[in-house]
């Protein structure tokens, strides 16, 4: 059921992002055509440089480098001819051009332009200008190419000085493909943050519900890599802080680190590391404690920490990393475990690693841009939101059956107690019985055949009016002794069905009937088939106990002048019904009989039985119940 669900979501995410036509890259990728130099700060200007200073230092292709160094300025120079321009042709020169570079997050980027006419134009780019101020109001790097003549070769130079990951490529678009992709933009973006919108508020909603740490955790998890994805792909600059400098690229390497603590964190207590694994629960919490230093200079705004900045952003990275492999680990440790939960996380850490190693490539230059690596990151966030939120869902389904569980296991062991309780009822009962009949009866039996030898062997003198007292004396007393004899012998009977042990239910049964309505002139009718061999000892004695009580309330209530009992055994149950054409009662008068009733009732369904009685004054009362066989 839960795969089924998990393909379903996955599904809709495919139909969605179908729907939503996630934008394509219909530019053209002239990274190839430019050469690169690196150069100190201050070093050589642009004008130099499109003069010829330094062109034989370039080199070409352009050399990757991992992270750049505020310290240095990386150069890009290419002359491109009019026939790489997407749609260029003599005809077509009237269209419009946008040049790109798919990379938010460089800090200063400065693009010249020169034509055939010799006119230099000059844009500047990058998270420490201000958004408002770009030409093209854009996430991604983009400025107008400037018109030219027909023909004419554009010469292109822009430089680069971050401190961020030096993810650079350049891309040519024609105008009206550049608008058609930034619409679908916007569509795939309002798409996949009202789905992590609406995860959020679910979550929250299971949180309040279950009062689980671990949910907001997730929650915490899910803003955090919300936010890594917005400043990645350059909306943090354009919808959050459009006038301020290098805002999002302060913050983004905080994100990245409060989205690592907060998904060990959602884990360890998802998973209950602390106690399955309490070494490697430690070993998260110093990772935890490590990883947060390194953003502090990076949140503080110090931009010109030249190297250092790139060191400690790949100190960072690799904690990530290190977080990553910790989250499969422990999830299939914990699966192994036990944890039925966690084959979740690992399904869904693995949706997610494999659009955050593919983006990964993207970054650090291993593949061309291309609409799957550049959106790779934010698909895996999608599936994998899915994925943990069913998780959660599922744990609440996991709590519910296990509270199930537990009330079952306490209801079997309440069941016990109170069989072991009855059995030790029965015991003490059975041994009060034996001493009652045993010692007691046979005192009174031995007291009143003594007291009838008395009388028998000798005759009072009927002149003695004194001997003829003392004679009929001894007659009454012995009277007395049979009298409470019978009572010793029905009171042992009461409390322990000696002929139950010796002749079976079916002969006590009778018994109990005859001692019962006989003498009160009560007619009666019995049919009781006898029980299988099998029939356990426990399950006899509450047969007897229950029809024992019932006729116990005939006696005392019903005013019956008949009554009707049978007791068939089917397969798998025996089945009672007792019949009295007395008064009856209300069943809705929870004070007639109540506990007696509760009583019956509970003794039944401690053996899993059913009990049943309806009652009315004009009918009688009629008394059903059953009992399993085992």
């Amino acid at each position: 059921m839960c795969r089924a669900l998990i393909l379903l979501l996955v599904s809709l995410l495919l139909s969605a992002c179908t729907d939503v036509d996630l934008p394509q890259h219909a530019g053209v990728n002239m990274t190839s055509q430019f050469a690169t130099l690196e150069l100190n700060k201050g070093e050589l200007g642009a004008e130099q440089i499109m003069a010829g200073a330094a062109s034989e230092h370039f080199v070409r292709p352009p050399e990757k480098h991992l992270f750049g160094n505020t310290d240095k300025v990386y150069w890009y120079k290419a002359t491109l001819p009019n026939t790489l321009f997407p749609h260029a042709s003599a005809k077509t020169q009237a269209r419009e051009y946008i040049f790109e570079i798919p990379y938010p997050l460089l800090d200063k980027v400065n693009i010249w332009f020169r034509g055939g006419d010799g006119q230099i134009h000059h844009e500047f780019l990058g998270t420490q200008y201000p958004f408002v101020e770009r030409t093209i109001k854009s996430a991604n790097l983009a400025v107008p190419i400037p018109a030219m003549n027909p023909g004419e070769p554009l010469e292109v130079l822009f430089s680069v000085n971050t401190n961020s990951l030096m993810t650079v490529a350049a891309f040519i678009w024609d105008k009206n493909d550049w608008q058609a992709h930034q619409q679908k933009l916007k569509m795939w973006y309002g798409f996949l943050f009202g789905s992590i919108t609406i995860l959020i508020f679910y979550n929250l909603f299971l949180a309040i519900s279950l009062r689980d740490s671990s949910y907001l955790y997730y929650i915490l998890y899910l803003i955090s890599l919300s936010m890594v994805n917005a400043i990645n792909a350059g909306l943090g600059e354009q919808y959050l802080s459009p006038n301020s400098i290098g805002m999002s690229t302060r913050v983004a390497l905080s994100f990245v680190v409060s989205t690592t603590i907060f998904g060990l964190l959602f884990v360890n207590r998802f998973l209950d590391i602390r106690h399955r694994f309490p070494r490697l629960w430690r070993a998260s919490i110093i990772g935890i404690v490590i990883i947060i230093p390194p953003a502090i200079p990076e949140l503080l705004g110090y931009f010109n920490m030249g190297a250092l900045s790139g060191i400690l952003t790949g100190f960072v990275l690799l904690l990530t990393n290190v977080a990553m492999i910790y989250y499969f680990v422990i999830a299939i440790l914990s699966y192994r475990a036990g944890a039925k939960e966690a084959r979740f996380v690992i399904v869904a850490f693995s949706m997610f690693a494999m659009g955050y190693y593919l983006y990964q490539l993207f970054v650090y230059q291993g593949v061309a841009p291309s609409i799957l690596v550049v959106h790779m990151l934010e698909i895996g966030m999608v599936i994998e939101g899915l994925i943990l939120s069913l998780a959660l869902a599922d744990r609440f389904h996991l709590v519910t059956e296990e509270k199930q569980q537990l009330e079952e296991v306490a209801l079997e062991n309440q069941r016990t107690f109170s069989k072991r309780l009855i059995q030790a009822q029965e015991a003490e009962r059975e041994a009060f019985s034996n001493t009652m009949h045993d010692s007691i009866g046979h005192g009174l039996l031995v007291l009143k055949q003594n007291l009838e030898q008395i009388t028998n062997g000798c005759q009072p003198d009927t002149s003695n009016p004194e001997q003829i007292a003392h004679f009929a004396a001894v007659c009454e007393q012995a009277g007395y002794c049979g009298e409470l004899l019978d009572d010793v012998r029905h009171m042992s009977h009461d409390l322990h069905p000696h002929l139950l042990k010796r002749l079976g239910l079916k002969t006590a049964i009778e018994s109990t009937l005859e001692r019962a309505f006989s003498a009160r002139e009560i007619e009666w009718q019995a049919d009781v088939d006898d029980l299988p061999d099998h029939v356990e000892a426990e399950r006899e004695i509450t047969l007897y106990r229950v029809i024992q009580e019932s006729l116990n309330n005939i006696l005392k209530h019903a005013d019956a002048s008949e009554v009707m009992l049978t007791l068939e055994v089917k397969k798998k149950e025996i089945i009672v019904n007792i019949k009295d054409d007395g008064q009856g009662f209300s069943l809705e008068d929870s004070t007639r009989n109540n506990f007696g009733l509760n009583t019956m009732k509970g003794r039944i369904t401690l053996f899993g039985g059913w009990f049943n009685i309806q009652s009315n004054q004009q009918s009688g009362t009629h008394l059903s119940f059953g009992l399993p066989i085992e």
